[in-house]
């Protein structure tokens, strides 16, 4: 079946309000290479790889727009949108021989943008049919140019709020014809579908894309099929509109179930077992990591007799995560503002590059932060009102409310001395992890921290529960913090996932091999806490 702008008006029966509105509200993008941008990203930018002029950007996606309304064939928006191109200089090849317009890359443009933007209104009114029709077929075009992987999914149905439809509702690649079509439970019986699950079935694969560049995919491999279906890299995302996000969190009663392409949720309308969930997907996503030509992350791990089978590899983990938190969370586009010599800003902004942009900015709105560089135990404090402190290093000053103060003397200290004045902007982030550390210690009492961890130069005053933490600094204790007293267990975890050092490494291969859930409640709550 011939994929246009016509054919698509048929057979989905609209004027395609919704699939105008996701490109309307698309925001253009300039990009050198395709893999620059992926994935649910595409659902809020419009762009075309090697075109970085916004003129141009703006102009190719106003004629889809308006090929959409009109109903026009590719030949018909081809013969539009050609002059302008080449009367704009954007035809042929570039000074470097990398194509700009032609024919073939117009049609590229025109199906995929097209298909993407009608599928995301198509999803949006599934979704809304859910009650009468819970279950989605997925449909391939049975021809001659049909990918295998995807022909391997044609005819397969599972339930509607299946996870596997966050990654596998078409277009799952570039020119991807396939579809979706939903039914009713007497559908499925009178055409004698058998119901299917991802469960257990459905994984996310680490690909390269390009030097130094690699991209999730999906891989779904039902027990009917005989092989797995895969999307390309670049479609890890189902289309979706603004409008669909809504209705989503409207109707769907189980937070796992909601299927917005990387969900971000306040910390008062999710649970800690929320959190957890979402962080299992995200540590299957760190364990699929190339660590070798022929070995994974998790192949490493689970192989490793000891942490430093594991050393060498945890800076590619760290650099990953980092990456895909400037993906997902914007982590790196809002800066920490600091007060401080060269080498202490240059150290913290080093170290906060992987905090999600939303709590940087957090941290920035609650006060001015002073940083001092120092080789000696690092600290944080923020003070709770106006007062006049005695501060080590600081000396004695006259502080503002909100005004923070960190000394550290590397980034892993760094990272795990910001979060804690994280902590003080966004204590309901820090309600989570407080929750876990009384749900895991209720019954245990608090013990010195030197004998806890055979480290003499603890005071006795350092107390903590030792729980099951792979490290006792975990579970220590503040009397002072009432109802936040455990502030160290959100702060190692994240500095485990973010630090770069070996003691990072070392309290990374404990978690996995012996507290894989707060491995998992940490991974939660970086990549999907608001």
């Amino acid at each position: 079946m011939p994929l246009d702008s016509k054919t698509l008006h048929g057979f989905f029966g609209q004027p395609p309000d919704v699939a105008i509105q996701y490109l309307e509200n698309k925001q253009l993008v300039p990009t050198k290479n395709w893999y620059d941008i992926r994935d649910a990203a595409h659902n809020q930018a419009f762009t075309v790889a090697n075109l970085a002029r916004i003129d141009l950007l703006g102009d190719i996606k106003q004629s889809l727009i308006d090929a959409q309304k009109k109903g026009l064939t590719l030949e018909e928006w081809r013969n539009n949108i050609t002059p302008t191109l080449k009367k704009k200089g954007w035809w042929g090849k570039d000074d470097t021989g990398r194509d700009m317009g032609n024919p073939w890359r117009l049609e590229t443009i025109y199906r995929t943008n097209l298909q993407a933007a009608y599928m995301a209104g198509r999803r949006h009114e599934m979704l809304q049919a859910t009650d009468t029709h819970p279950y989605w077929r997925y449909i391939a075009i049975m021809d001659n140019r049909t990918r295998p992987a995807h022909r391997a999914l044609h005819g397969r149905v599972m339930r509607a709020d299946d996870p596997a439809w966050d990654t596998i509702f078409p277009p799952c690649g570039w020119n991807c014809r396939c579809r979706v079509s939903p039914m009713t439970a007497g559908s499925v019986e009178r055409g004698g579908y058998t119901i299917e699950s991802s469960e257990g079935h459905l994984f996310t694969d680490v690909v390269s894309v390009a030097h130094n560049e690699s991209a999730n995919i999906t891989r779904l491999k039902l027990p009917s099929m005989e092989i797995p279906f895969k999307t390309d890299a670049g479609f890890n995302a189902a289309p979706s509109t603004g409008a669909t996000t809504q209705l989503i969190k409207k109707t769907a009663p189980d937070i796992i179930k909601q299927l917005p392409e990387h969900p971000v949720f306040s910390p008062s309308n999710a649970t800690v077992d929320d959190f957890v969930k979402l962080g299992q997907q995200r540590l299957n996503d760190v364990l699929n990591i190339p660590a070798t030509a022929n070995k994974s992350i998790k192949e490493i791990l689970e192989s490793a007799k000891s942490p430093v089978d594991y050393l060498e590899h945890h800076e590619k983990v760290q650099k990953w995560v980092v990456r895909e938190l400037e993906r997902t969370r914007q982590a790196g586009t809002v800066k920490a503002e600091i007060k401080g010599g060269a080498q202490a800003k240059n150290m913290m902004q080093e170290a906060t590059k992987g905090y999600p942009a939303s709590w940087v900015k957090a941290a920035n709105e609650y006060g001015k932060l002073n940083v001092k560089f120092s080789n000696d135990r690092g600290w944080a404090y923020t003070s709770q009102k106006a007062e006049t402190v005695r501060l080590p290093k600081f000396g004695v000053l006259r502080t503002e409310k909100g005004e923070g103060f960190i000394m550290a003397g590397n980034i892993s200290t760094a990272v795990h001395e910001f979060a804690h004045r994280i902590q003080a902007a966004r204590p309901d982030l820090d309600d989570l992890f407080q929750q876990e550390h009384r749900l895991r210690t209720k019954h245990e009492k608090l013990q010195k921290l030197s004998d806890l961890t055979g480290i003499k130069s603890y005071p006795a005053s350092e107390v903590a529960k030792p729980d099951g933490y792979v490290n006792a600094y975990f579970g220590k204790e503040y009397k002072q913090s009432v109802g936040h007293e455990a502030l160290e267990v959100m702060t190692m975890s994240l500095q485990t996932i973010l630090g770069v050092e070996r003691r990072d490494a070392k309290m990374l291969f404990d978690m996995y091999k012996k507290d894989t859930r707060m491995l998992e409640l940490a991974l939660g709550i970086l990549f999907h806490c608001l």
